[in-house]
């Protein structure tokens, strides 16, 4: 999920810039550069179609002032193209072997003028000879749900975020007007910082955040505060300066909204980030670990769970977008914790490896999902799809996930991390521990060599998706029917969902 400002004339904190990465596996092996990789525009199953940007943003208005650069309609800052209904390539990139467009100029309203989320391109594969050998479609999410208004918006928003100088009061419900109330009163609160003013004049701002802007001028907040979602672009901030994520963080953990007495660093659910990051209405966090619930009908995990408080998150220490929880800091030992971090603001650590992050990846001390890979050396993400949006076959309420699925239902018909090996492969492997994470082969060929494999493999290799009373734990649940022949010539029927178990088949396990 990556966020976009939806104006660009008064300041911006994110452009329009989606990546998409792509794998392919031709012959049950990972490829290499000597294929073509296209992303184009495709329609979602309600029609929703997004292939134009530029009529639905003012972005190109003001990139050379906020940038330095001018693109053409509908180019990204990288020179990559809005998805549109010609195709465009991805480019080798072989430090992660992987086909990669950086930087999609795309925004959250389709060709309708429709606000969708989760707009959709078609991702072709060909070979030397430019035949199509392969195609999926994927969502390129991005949301503009960053909606301050709640409290800087002139005389409705809270009066502790009213400038001493007073409200800009530009109209009502005027999204320049919370935007210039933002930057008078960033300069109030600076004025006696030293080298403030000079600072502002060596960015080219002149005296004040707020006159540039009225003049003309839009002002690029990772100017100075550094993040790194654009920092790996060359747009890195001051030394010194603290970081876009610590001062966000920071200024808003101890506010509370009007009407409401509880401070957003302890609200502890997602409803405090969602004041922020999309949002509301988006809803990101959307995937196979923000959509469980417990018999309340509360979630089980949060933003929270993985990246602490909004004190921890803005601690100054803290590098954002890199320092986060490993894989592991909640699958290990055949266990699911629901909370990845620590009370003082660590992550947990384990020495079970099964379900790990790279270490290291892709520097050192960041062991990153979203950077490591598995069996086959595939990215983690081509079986469970990108962070927030984890494949599930239970997706959230508001069913904004349905595009999201969609990817693993054309590889495997139903919606789940890709676990069914003949994806990949054109002819069922045998093995005990091959598999991604350590798993044997799956379908009527394990249910025929299973018995010689359980009588020469550890058992608590079984635990990890069996459990240690090999009553079935999560991972061992059939997610659509399938019927198996079993030993004594008869059959054995799972419904999905149905967990496999020893007493599926025997009457409980062997010692």
């Amino acid at each position: 999920m990556h966020c976009s400002d939806s104006d660009f004339s008064v300041f911006t904190l994110l452009p329009p810039f989606n990546d998409l990465n792509a794998q392919l596996v031709v012959g049950g092996k990972l490829a290499d550069s000597g294929y073509t990789i296209t992303y184009e525009a495709t329609a979602a199953p309600d029609g929703s179609l997004n292939s134009v940007s530029h009529t639905k943003t003012n972005f190109w208005n003001y990139a050379l002032p906020l940038f330095g650069v001018s693109p053409s309609l509908d180019i990204g800052l990288t020179g990559n193209p809005m998805a549109s209904s010609k195709p465009a390539p991805l480019t080798w990139e072989s430090q992660f072997n992987w086909f990669e467009a950086s930087g999609i100029p795309i925004t959250p309203i389709d060709d309708n003028m429709h606000e969708n989320y989760f707009p959709m391109v078609k991702v072709t594969a060909y070979d030397g000879t430019n035949k199509a050998i392969a195609s999926t479609t994927a969502v390129l999410p991005v949301s503009s749900e960053i909606n301050c208004g709640t409290c800087h918006a002139s005389n409705t928003g809270n009066p502790a975020a009213k400038p001493v100088s007073g409200w800009v009061n530009l109209p009502l419900g005027s999204e320049k007007d919370w935007r210039m109330n933002i930057l008078r009163l960033h300069d109030e609160k600076n004025a006696n910082t030293a080298n403030y003013t000079s600072l502002l004049t060596q960015k080219g701002y002149g005296s004040s955040l707020e006159s540039s802007a009225v003049t003309g001028k839009p002002v690029l907040c990772d100017t100075c505060h550094n993040s790194n979602a654009l920092a790996v672009w060359g747009i890195s901030g001051v030394p010194g300066v603290s970081s876009m994520t610590a001062a966000m963080h920071n200024r808003h953990a101890n506010v509370t909204l009007p009407g409401q007495t509880q401070t957003l660093d302890s609200i502890g659910t997602r409803d405090a980030c969602y004041n922020c990051h999309p949002g509301k209405k988006t809803q990101c966090l959307r995937g196979a670990m923000g959509n469980p619930t417990n018999s309340n009908g509360n979630h089980t995990m949060e933003c929270q769970s993985c990246h602490g408080s909004m004190l921890t998150v803005g601690n100054k220490a803290r590098n954002g977008w890199f320092d986060m929880p490993t894989c592991q800091s909640c699958h290990h030992d055949g266990v699911r914790e629901t909370v990845a971090i620590n009370a003082d603001g660590t992550f947990k650590t384990w020495n079970d490896i099964r379900f790990a992050s790279n270490p290291n990846t892709p520097a050192q001390g960041w062991s990153l999902f979203r950077f490591s890979t598995g069996h086959g050396n595939l990215q983690c993400e081509a079986c469970h799809n990108s962070t927030h949006a984890e494949f599930t076959d239970k997706p959230s309420a508001n069913d904004n996930q349905a595009n999201d699925n969609l990817r693993a239902i054309q590889a495997q018909s139903y919606a789940a991390a890709i676990r069914e090996c003949t994806v990949c492969h054109a002819t069922m492997p045998s093995s005990v521990n091959g598999g991604p994470h350590g798993m044997h082969n799956l379908g009527q060929s394990w249910v025929n060599s299973h018995p010689d494999a359980f009588g020469t493999t550890p058992k608590t290799n079984c635990y990890y998706c069996h459990g240690t009373t090999s009553a079935g734990s999560s991972l061992a649940v059939i997610k659509v029917a399938k019927t198996f022949n079993i030993d004594d010539g008869g059959a054995k029927t799972f419904a999905a969902g149905e967990r496999v178990t020893c007493w599926s088949c025997h009457d409980g396990p062997n010692p």
